[in-house]
């Protein structure tokens, strides 16, 4: 853990941090919103702020790519943190924040699976669309994916998008 922060992986010489996930709807309204706070002391919406900072370089560098690609790459870094952006076939955006430098390939990885469990989880019958993802499987998997821990509730704090 680095400063609370489950470290997901290492990379050749950098260690690289989930830090916050972010999927934000077609009409860019938040339906799920994870972070893995800093220590006590820090912040606590500096990461959901820099996470809605991202918008407005996702919808740049949509209207810049003809043919969109489905990963954006770097958004924007702020201190410490690296945003990385992937949009869906749905028009869902997602946004990871990393502490430090992060390899992309693995990072786009990272992003077409969580883009799996959102397709899986808004194709499921009982989600009412573009409203936030409150589904206990749904944060089991992301915890998962951006932990190296087994998921358990005290690894992330959840933002209430509803």
């Amino acid at each position: 853990f680095f400063f609370g922060v489950p470290l997901c992986c290492l990379l050749g010489e950098h260690a690289m941090a989930v830090s916050a996930c972010a999927v934000i709807g077609k009409w860019n309204n938040p339906l799920y919103i994870k972070v893995w706070m800093p220590p006590s002391g820090q912040d606590e919406l500096k990461l959901p702020f820099l996470l809605h900072s991202c918008l407005d370089i996702v919808e740049e560098k949509l209207r810049a790519q003809t043919p969109p690609d489905l990963f954006l790459g770097p958004l924007i870094p702020i201190e410490e943190f690296r945003t990385y952006g992937y949009v869906g076939n749905t028009q869902t955006k997602l946004i990871v924040a990393t502490l430090g430098e992060a390899q992309e390939a693995h990072i786009k990885r990272l992003c077409q699976k969580l883009n799996d469990y959102v397709v899986a989880t808004i194709c499921n019958p009982f989600y009412t669309p573009d409203t936030p993802i409150n589904s206990r499987e749904f944060d089991s998997r992301v915890e998962s994916l951006f932990s190296s821990q087994p998921p358990t509730p005290t690894h992330g704090r959840n933002w209430s998008v509803g």
